[in-house]
């Protein structure tokens, strides 16, 4: 008898938890994963365990939420005289859900043995009422299903894609508490080991003088992930191991947090992110001038800007009086290439890639500058590549986006490897990416918050 209690309140336990999880903690990369916590088995087999962690996962969905870790609560202890309350209000409001997950399960976890004794020795008075519980749940499903609420998408998109869901979707999750740490204590081992040079601007590398052709490649979101082993991956890729035909500099640099992809282009003209309102309305020659940009160097250098998408994408036909060749979406047309599906309808980067060399003009000066727009979060994925498998590998495991950024990045790198095998003496690959994924804060914390710029040229 006591053993059979014991039972039902540990299962109780994990369905409360659960239940409650998947309508309140919805927004979490926990529920991105899978709907049965699996730390739920150890922590639901005494109640004072089962309270602490209720606590720890509430307080680590406000964490994760805002892109912080567990050392931020040390932060916080430490100065805790002076904390602005009025903005601990505001978060508190703010992801409200949060706080209501942890009373509700105390309500229900505290009210456990009602809860059970109404279920199991009051039957008869539940097979009475057995109309009005239908009711209730056809009412219930149908507030799931149809109000206009998050949750209520995340769980109708997860039924109506039911064979998508069965395949990317697993039955269990690991918390947030132990995803968050899990993170911190694999990305503690390559702490300190970045020893680039930061630059600011691209002034003092593109040399016209020293290089007959340059080649720019900016890649759309490359995912820096701050696991070394996924960024040694990728990179590999692009060496192929050849890395000794090629002399490479690695440079770390800062990205535009308020501009973005925009704010790279300026960056790349300028060497600054000044008078953004103007370079985004007037011509590129013009505001160059204007603004006295180290681009201005370079008019004597025959000029080509591609990029996979259209140009009236913020505009960029206005670069037509800097650029001696402008090219988009139209005039990729005639390449007779694939579309890649995304965030934006266009041609597939890693194919666009291959045709480069084909708008050299001239012999010698000549400066193309290649825009990638593929890997836009969110993303489609372009092709499950067999280097891994992203269940095997945090963060790949935890969000299907961060797993397609991953594979769609090992498509474009082996092109680009392909595309390097072809450098000739005396031509230069700036390769670096716009910004880091600009996924959610509690995504972002698995990607370094700077961008790797790599410059290939042959030995």
């Amino acid at each position: 008898m006591i053993k059979k209690e014991f039972i039902s309140r540990y299962l109780f336990r994990i369905l409360i938890v659960n239940l409650t999880g998947l309508f309140l903690l919805y927004d979490t990369t926990s529920f991105n994963q899978g709907l049965i916590s699996l730390q739920a088995f150890f922590y639901s087999l005494n109640s004072l365990l089962l309270y602490i962690f209720i606590f720890i996962e509430a307080l680590f969905a406000f964490l994760q939420y805002y892109g912080l870790d567990y050392e931020f609560i040390n932060l916080v202890l430490l100065n805790i005289k002076n904390l602005d309350y009025n903005f601990v209000k505001f978060i508190i409001i703010d992801k409200s859900f949060y706080v209501i997950y942890f009373f509700l399960n105390l309500l229900l976890l505290l009210n456990l043995e009602k809860i059970i004794f109404l279920i199991f020795e009051k039957k008869e008075f539940l097979i009475n009422q057995k109309f009005k519980i239908f009711f209730l749940s056809i009412f219930l499903i149908v507030i799931i299903l149809f109000l206009p609420f998050d949750v209520n998408k995340k769980i109708r998109d997860k039924l109506l894609n039911f064979k998508k869901t069965i395949n990317e979707y697993s039955v269990f999750r690991n918390d947030n508490w132990y995803i968050s740490l899990k993170s911190q204590f694999i990305y503690s081992k390559f702490e300190n080991k970045n020893n680039n040079l930061y630059i600011d601007d691209f002034s003092k590398i593109i040399d016209t003088k020293k290089y007959n052709n340059i080649f720019i490649i900016i890649n759309e979101s490359y995912p820096n992930f701050k696991n070394k082993i996924l960024n040694d991956k990728l990179f590999n890729l692009i060496v192929d191991n050849n890395n000794d035909e090629f002399k490479i500099s690695n440079y770390n640099k800062s990205w535009s947090k308020k501009y973005s992809t925009q704010g790279a282009e300026l960056n790349l003209f300028c060497g600054k992110n000044d008078n953004f309102t103007n370079f985004q309305i007037k011509n590129l020659n013009q505001f160059i001038k204007e603004n006295n940009c180290y681009f201005k160097n370079y008019q004597s250098v025959n000029k080509t800007f591609i990029i996979s998408h259209s140009l009236e994408s913020f505009q960029r036909n206005r670069y037509n009086d800097f650029f001696d060749n402008l090219i988009g979406f139209n005039k990729l047309k005639n390449l007779n290439l694939d579309i890649c599906k995304g965030t934006y309808l266009s041609y597939c980067d890693h194919q666009v890639l291959g045709h480069l060399r084909n708008y050299l003009n001239k012999k010698e000066d000549n400066m193309i500058i290649f825009l990638t727009v593929n890997n836009h979060i969110p993303t489609k994925l372009i092709s499950e590549t067999n280097l891994l498998k992203c269940k095997d590998y945090h963060p790949l495991n935890i969000l299907d986006q961060i797993c397609y950024s991953f594979h769609n990045q090992v498509v474009f790198n082996k092109a680009l490897s392909k595309f390097l095998k072809q450098l000739k003496k005396n031509e230069l690959v700036i390769f670096y990416s716009d910004t880091p994924p600009l996924f959610p804060s509690r995504e972002r914390i698995h990607f370094e918050d700077f961008i790797n710029v790599y410059t290939f040229e042959k030995k």
